[in-house]
């Protein structure tokens, strides 16, 4: 006996094949009655889907290609479970491609959504300027944009609100009684980083703290390139009594240099950093951060991109979510 059809489970359930294939994609509604015996008559069966056969019909496969800069950064480890979280349930298999802040590996990527009529792309970009956005429009792949902007883009994504992180970060140094900032950002390319420190410098100085430029430094969004930076903050003439460090890389780089050098005792260096990691809480002193909400971010993002896929109306595009505040003995004065 051949393989199982969708003629055979309809048969079996007493369906029409219609019925069948809008129960088994998604697509319309199915009476429960009607899903439950086709969903029996699948079990009986052992009928499996075509998976070649039904991207061919309809000129995409069931696949997400989840394309991040950096798959060792838990912010994007935690976004992509959110994200798979939502997809699995909507039959969709996600493919995580790691571009390592590289523009020409995410061009790669993007063209082979294209070229594998992937369902749809989640994108963390690598640039501002990326034209992975202007591949995959070109190409008709539906795309959610997170975590970072593209200059000209106008279609679905989610961010965190990083004005806000900027703001409240120099609030609450200036609060805890830090008068002299300092900041280590990524770089400029990147609009995550470069919104938060913008927004840092700005609020700080509207405070009357004193934040000289070349207290203000930009490195690699990862903790090598980060480090080296640190290290040159703590050698300027400048001297400055807390650090505001922009993405999770960069905090566990600004606090490994920091201990090295000893200026986490009395009279310590302050830190302020962003991303709620495991170890965040687990050295001393505890490290103040801003806690984003990554797996929501995720959950979003696969709910707009699932929206495109069934052609759905998107209530709002520009999804913006609000980070929180945690704060530990790494801002507190002794």
């Amino acid at each position: 006996m051949g393989r199982p059809t969708i003629g055979d489970v309809a048969a079996a359930a007493g369906v029409s094949t219609a019925t069948v294939s809008r129960f088994l994609n998604g697509v319309g509604t199915v009476d429960p009655e009607l899903g439950a015996r086709v969903e029996q008559a699948v079990q009986t069966l052992g009928y499996v889907r075509n998976p070649a056969g039904r991207a061919l019909r309809r000129q995409r496969v069931d696949m997400v290609s989840a394309i991040v800069p950096d798959t060792r950064n838990d912010f994007f480890m935690g976004l992509t479970y959110g994200l798979e979280s939502v997809l699995s349930d909507s039959g969709m298999q996600v493919v995580v491609g790691n571009t390592d802040e590289s523009p020409a590996r995410e061009r790669v990527y993007a063209e082979a959504a294209v070229s594998n009529r992937f369902s749809g792309v989640v994108l963390a970009v690598a640039s501002q300027d990326s034209e992975a956005p202007k591949i995959l429009g070109n190409g008709g792949i539906p795309l959610v944009l997170v975590d970072r902007q593209v200059d000209g883009y106008m279609g679905p994504a989610v961010t965190a609100d990083n004005t806000a992180i900027g703001e409240q970060a120099a609030r609450h140094v200036h609060e805890m009684g830090y008068r002299r900032p300092a900041v280590l950002a990524s770089s400029n390319r990147i609009s995550t980083t470069r919104e938060r420190a913008e927004a840092f410098c700005r609020t700080a100085r509207e405070l009357g703290l004193e934040l000289p430029d070349d207290l203000v430094v930009s490195a690699d969004s990862r903790e090598v390139g980060a480090e080296t930076a640190m290290w040159w903050l703590l050698g300027v003439q400048h001297d400055f009594d807390c650090v505001f460090a922009t993405n999770g890389p960069l905090t566990a780089a600004a606090f490994r240099v920091l201990r090295t050098a000893g200026r986490l005792e009395e009279p310590r260096i302050g830190l302020v950093g962003v991303d709620d990691e495991l170890w965040t809480d687990m050295v001393d002193p505890a490290v103040t951060v801003f806690r984003q909400p990554l797996e929501e971010m995720g959950r979003v993002a696969a709910t707009l991109l699932m929206a495109q896929v069934k052609r759905s109306p998107i209530d709002e595009e520009a999804v913006v979510l609000l980070p929180e505040l945690v704060i530990r003995d790494s801002t507190r004065r002794r």
